[in-house]
C-alpha cells in the first residue's frame, strides 16, 4: 500500500561570505510582528478579531502583516520569539486544546517562500520558542510579508505574539546571498507522484562557498 506523508518542505541556499561592513543601523532592535494576534476558524466572521495592519486569509488561520525590516550591514544574530497562548474557555478548559500544526512564513517577490519557525501546539498549553535565523539575514530585511498559521478548526482558539531581534555582533559572518529554493504547504505521494521536484536557481559568480539547507 503506497503511503501518504503530509508535510511542510523548505530548503534554502546560503553563499557565505562576509557581508559589505558599512553601517546601516548599529543598535539592538527588537521588531514586534504579531502581538497576541488571533488565529482561529469561522468561515462567516474570519476578520473578527483582526487587528490594525493584519490582514487575515483561510478563514481565520492565517495572519499576514506588511512591513520594511531594518538593513543592517554589519555582522548581526537574528532571533525569532514566538509564544503561542491558548484562549481560555473557563478556569478549567481552553477553546482549542488539540495538539495543531503550525508555522511562521516570510514572503518576498521573486522567490518561494520561507519558513521561519514550524511548530505543534502543546494540547491547549502555553509554549513559546526562540530560534536563531541569523543564516537568513540577507532577506530578513526591507520590505516583506510575514504570515502566522495554525491549522486549527475551531473558534476562538490561539493568540499568537511573534518578534525579530537584531544585535549586531562583530562575531558572526553573516552570508552575503541567500534564497528559498522549495516551499511546499502540502507535499504527498498523490500531488508529487514519481517524479520529484526540479528547481532551477541562478547562484550569483564569485562567491566563496554555498551551502544548501534543508528544514
Amino acid at each position: 500500500m503506497r503511503s501518504s506523508i503530509r508535510y511542510a518542505v523548505f530548503i534554502a541556499l546560503l553563499a557565505c561570505a562576509l557581508i559589505n561592513t558599512t553601517l546601516l543601523a548599529q543598535e539592538a532592535k527588537t521588531i514586534d510582528i504579531f502581538d497576541m494576534e488571533s488565529i482561529h476558524f469561522n468561515q462567516e466572521k474570519p476578520d473578527q478579531f483582526a487587528s490594525t495592519g493584519v490582514s487575515v486569509q483561510d478563514n481565520g488561520r492565517q495572519i499576514v502583516r506588511h512591513l520594511n525590516l531594518p538593513r543592517y550591514t554589519v555582522p548581526v544574530e537574528i532571533v525569532a520569539h514566538l509564544e503561542l497562548h491558548p484562549i481560555p474557555k473557563d478556569e478549567l478548559d481552553v477553546c482549542d486544546k488539540w495538539d495543531r500544526a503550525g508555522n511562521i512564513v516570510l514572503s518576498k517577490p521573486g522567490m518561494d517562500d520561507i519558513e521561519l519557525v514550524k511548530f505543534i501546539t502543546s494540547y491547549g498549553g502555553f509554549t513559546e520558542y526562540d530560534v536563531d535565523v541569523s543564516e537568513l539575514a540577507p532577506l530578513l530585511q526591507g520590505e516583506c510579508d510575514i504570515r502566522g498559521f495554525i491549522d486549527t478548526w475551531v473558534s476562538p482558539a490561539w493568540k499568537v505574539s511573534f518578534s525579530l531581534t537584531f544585535m549586531p555582533d562583530s562575531t558572526l559572518a553573516n552570508p552575503a546571498w541567500a534564497t528559498a529554493v522549495l516551499y511546499k504547504q502540502d507535499f504527498t505521494s498523490e500531488t508529487e507522484q514519481n517524479g520529484g521536484v526540479q528547481v532551477q536557481i541562478e547562484i550569483p559568480e564569485g562567491l566563496d562557498r554555498v551551502e544548501l539547507y534543508y528544514y
